[in-house]
């Protein structure tokens, strides 16, 4: 008899094998398809969605609102599906799909003494950029992840993000690794706009007080291990740039406690002004002003 996350799996496998023989380049269409269901149909977490775009576009009339919504849904079925695609497109497929700006700071950065922390946000395809990146590079991320509830789920998560030479690391035993990585010479890969617990430092994020993990903030201060933030966002043609920039430890003042503060708030000025520019490909499905 089959479990539930047995069943889950295989209905998982089931729109893999759609999207390969649909195609990487055809998915939007399907995408589109699955993101009308979701959002008039079943709409999960849609009045989040809902509630976090009126809190942080408050002079967006209703229909804006609704429209940035629909198109939200789109990007991450259309997200979902790329995901799955990576388990089957070759290296070359995954080349030309992300072109990324300025590559050249990540090795820079890199070289001035062998590691290097990579931040990032669930923006356009965050798993596709990663991959991408890392594998034009020709040096492997090692990238943070969160252990799904379906264990099934996890290992095919692992295996795509390992698929391309990086290395996943699960969110638990994270910390630990990421000194022994740092301090052993790489490259650590961390989505940083999730919400941290409730007693944690806040920053400004569209305005609104935004609770935070400071965690990695307190590992690059304390290795001075150099950050580059990089931003993932899909273009019209359905391809991805990756824009990069330096978060410049050496510009922080105060004692460690608003170091961390100031890292947090220059990383979330940067991730607003693209959420600003392309609010549809962001993840307003996380409620990230939950308190």
């Amino acid at each position: 008899m089959l479990n539930r996350d047995k069943l889950e799996f295989y209905v998982f496998r089931g729109f893999v094998w759609i999207a390969k023989l649909i195609g990487i380049t055809h998915l939007k269409y399907f995408a589109f398809t699955v993101a009308v269901i979701f959002y008039y149909i079943i709409p999960i977490r849609k009045k989040v969605v809902l509630k976090n775009l009126r809190t942080a576009f408050p002079f967006y009339s209703n229909r804006q609102i609704k429209k940035i919504t629909f198109r939200n849904y789109y990007n991450f079925t259309t997200v979902f599906f790329e995901m799955m695609c990576m388990s089957y497109i070759s290296r070359e497929t995954l080349h030309s799909y992300v072109n990324c700006i300025n590559l050249e700071l990540i090795k820079e950065k890199f070289n001035i003494n062998k590691r290097l922390v990579l931040l990032t946000a669930h923006i356009g395809n965050w798993e596709l950029g990663a991959a991408s990146a890392s594998s034009q590079l020709g040096i492997p991320f090692h990238v943070l992840a969160k252990p799904q509830r379906n264990p099934y789920m996890t290992n095919w998560l692992k295996s795509n993000r390992e698929m391309f030479g990086n290395k996943e690391i699960l969110l638990g035993l994270s910390a630990r690794d990421i000194f022994i990585i740092l301090k052993n010479g790489g490259i650590v890969g961390v989505l940083g706009d999730q919400r941290g617990p409730n007693e944690s430092p806040r920053v400004k994020f569209f305005g609104r007080d935004t609770a935070i993990n400071s965690g990695i903030a307190a590992i690059a201060l304390k290795t001075k291990t150099p950050v580059v933030v990089a931003m993932i966002i899909r273009q019209p043609s359905g391809l991805y740039n990756v824009y990069l920039e330096e978060l410049k430890l050496e510009e922080l003042k105060g004692n460690k406690e608003e170091q961390i503060i100031e890292f947090n708030q220059k990383y979330m000025h940067i991730l607003e002004k693209y959420v600003t520019k392309h609010p549809e490909q962001w993840f307003w499905m996380h409620n990230i002003w939950k308190y």
